[in-house]
This record gives C-alpha cells, sequence and structure tokens, in this order.
C-alpha cells in the first residue's frame, strides 16, 4: 500500500485556509445542531472538501489485483481501514478528521462493508465527513436515489446533513 502522509501530518498553509475556515464553519453548524454529533453528511457540491479521500478510487486501485475469494472480505476491511488512518487530517481546534467522498464501493456485496459499523466507528471520537450526492431523509441513506438505490439504515446513528 502507498502512502503518502500528506493528511496524517496536515499543516494549514496559504493554499487551505479557505478550506480550513470551512471546516471550521461546518464544525460550528454542526456543534449548534447537536453536540454529540461527529458524522457528518455533505451534499451539496459548494461544500465539497477537496481534501476528501476518494475511497472508491483508492480501495479499488489496492483491490484490483487481490483474488476474489473467502478473504476478499477481510483484506477490504483491512485496506479500507490503512487508507482512513493515511488520511487522517488533525488539527488543534477541529481535532481529527477523516474525509471521504466517492462511496460507492462501499456497498459491494463482495466486499461486505457494514457501513453503519464504519459511521460508528470513525464517528466516536473524530469528525466523519462523507460526501454523498444521494437522497438521505430522516432515517435513511440511499446510496443513488430512492427509488432505484440501496437503502442504508441510519436510525442508530446521530448525524447531521449539510
Amino acid at each position: 500500500m502507498k502512502s503518502n502522509g500528506q493528511h496524517s501530518k496536515q499543516i494549514w498553509n496559504k493554499n487551505s485556509v479557505i478550506e480550513r475556515n470551512n471546516l471550521m464553519n461546518m464544525n460550528s453548524k454542526v456543534l449548534a445542531k447537536s453536540n454529540a454529533s461527529r458524522l457528518i453528511f455533505i451534499r451539496d457540491h459548494y461544500k465539497a472538501i477537496s481534501s476528501s479521500l476518494d475511497i472508491g478510487l483508492e480501495l479499488a486501485n489496492e483491490l484490483k489485483n487481490i483474488e476474489i475469494g473467502p478473504k476478499l472480505p477481510l483484506v477490504a476491511n483491512k485496506i479500507l481501514h490503512e487508507l482512513l488512518e493515511e488520511n487522517l487530517i488533525k488539527d488543534d481546534y477541529l481535532g481529527e478528521i477523516y474525509s471521504i467522498k466517492n462511496i460507492g464501493i462501499l456497498f459491494e456485496p463482495e466486499l461486505k462493508i457494514d457501513f453503519v459499523s464504519l459511521c460508528r466507528k470513525y464517528s466516536r471520537d473524530s469528525n466523519f465527513i462523507i460526501e454523498h450526492q444521494g437522497d438521505i431523509d430522516d432515517e435513511n441513506l440511499y446510496f443513488l436515489t430512492k427509488e432505484n438505490g440501496k437503502k442504508i439504515e441510519l436510525t442508530d446513528l446521530n448525524y447531521t446533513v449539510l
């Protein structure tokens, strides 16, 4: 697995000040809604975070040479968690931030990734930001659309949609 470490030792420079300010504003809005909610779904394109990990692309690249078989889900989950940890953003004000986009691969049946458990784990003590263009209602996230997508029940999670 390649590791560039660019996000795990994040230093905010002139080019990323605007993004940091956007994250700070987002965090303030989230805290105003609920102090316990550290899981954030971003639906608006203009609020997208340029440093978000393209989990679909990166996980697919890591798995392309892995043989499909009974150990694939175990390997996929291990790589997923390594990718998230390698792309952790640390900030004195905002704390730890995991930010991902292009999440479709997480719903591939062959990988057996438990999306709700993933959200619960990474939002427990950190901010977990998920860029998602699909539908979200009061209780469910829909990968793609309500009519034609996969439905994921979110009733056990405390989250905010921006």
